[in-house]
């Protein structure tokens, strides 16, 4: 008898869907919104990201989507008419709101349900934090930037 030849070229046997940890918490709605306010929706993007890998979704997807808010926000930001900051700021907010509840409110609901609470509001704090340094980082190397440039011309 002979031993079935094994075919190299097969695809790998692979579950056809991302498993889905049911038991990690997921990031609530308010952690995300408190995250895009002092992070942009950049910040925002981490914790999306981490709860569609904990759902099994699409993490490209989602954060894709909301780096397009935040594409979208810039480009509203050229436009030739005044917009006022905070307007934005808060179109922001309700635009990731949004996002998490039409991808993940199911999700936090059922886990709500099984008892497993939010993820700890300390970490979407941390990613808040981390954001917001990194955009005050980038402020000031820009206005030293341009500072400089002033001073060599004196």
């Amino acid at each position: 008898m002979t031993e079935p030849t094994v075919n190299p070229f097969a695809a790998p046997e692979a579950p056809a869907v991302l498993s889905a940890e049911p038991s990690q918490p997921l990031y609530s709605r308010r952690a995300c919104a408190v995250t895009t306010f002092f992070a942009t929706p950049l910040g925002a993007a981490v914790l999306l990201g981490i709860n569609a890998r904990r759902t099994g979704q699409s993490v490209p997807g989602i954060v894709g989507i909301a780096v397009g808010i935040l594409v979208l926000v810039i480009g509203v930001g050229f436009l030739p008419f005044r917009v006022p900051a905070i307007g934005l700021s808060i179109a922001q907010v309700l635009a990731v709101s949004a996002l998490h509840d039409q991808w993940f409110k199911d999700a936090v609901l059922a886990r709500a349900a099984d008892g497993i609470g939010p993820a700890p509001w300390w970490h979407a704090a941390l990613v808040g934090v981390a954001g917001f340094v990194l955009q005050m980082l980038l402020l000031v190397a820009l206005v030293l930037a341009i500072g400089m440039d002033g001073l060599l011309e004196m």
